[in-house]
């Protein structure tokens, strides 16, 4: 599965183990969340698929874990509630993982090497104008159905306006680069 990482890991959220610290139960395991939704064996293979194919060549590439972090990968559709996600998100499903540069590695650059070098679902460069930490990149994979739509995330009208196109509320498909000089 994941080459930098244990299951465990993938799992992991503050939100929920700040929850559970305050004697609340454990929200985010796999196939807990009802019939709609896919069973724990499903969630596991998905999220071997994303790492085998997207998160572990990532890495790879970039240095490993003294490089790099991810942020959140699995989450539960009430912990995906509860930090203001979407319940279709692909987080919920074990298809996505947001990675972040420990090291000073530019989103940009983390962007940039995806579309060149993987297949994906989708690839979010996700509010790069806070720089640094506070800005990653969304991969998912799905399989049999990966689109490598690209998007930018973010809260800068300036930001959108130098990339063009359409635009729906901060987010904008289809831009081919993550464009440094642009922030």
């Amino acid at each position: 599965m994941a080459k930098y990482y244990k299951l465990r890991d993938l799992l992991y959220s503050s939100t929920n183990s700040s929850r559970m610290a305050q004697g609340h139960p454990n929200i985010n395991l796999p196939g807990n969340d009802g019939a709609s939704m896919p069973p724990s064996d499903q969630i596991v293979y998905n999220l071997n698929l994303l790492f085998q194919n997207c998160i572990n060549p990532i890495f790879d590439y970039f240095g490993g874990k003294d490089k790099l972090t991810i942020t959140s990968v699995y989450r539960s559709v009430e912990l995906n509630r509860l930090i203001g996600g979407r319940g279709t998100s692909q987080h919920c499903y074990g298809q996505a993982c947001d990675v972040a540069s420990v090291s000073g590695v530019p989103s940009s650059e983390i962007f940039n090497w995806c579309v060149d070098n993987l297949t994906f679902d989708q690839l979010i460069w996700e509010f790069p104008e806070r720089g640094g930490s506070r800005t990653w990149v969304h991969v998912s994979y799905v399989e049999g159905r990966n689109r490598n739509r690209t998007t930018l995330a973010s809260k800068s009208d300036s930001l959108h306006v130098k990339y063009g196109g359409s635009r729906r509320g901060s987010y904008q498909q289809e831009i081919d680069r993550a464009y440094e000089e642009y922030l």
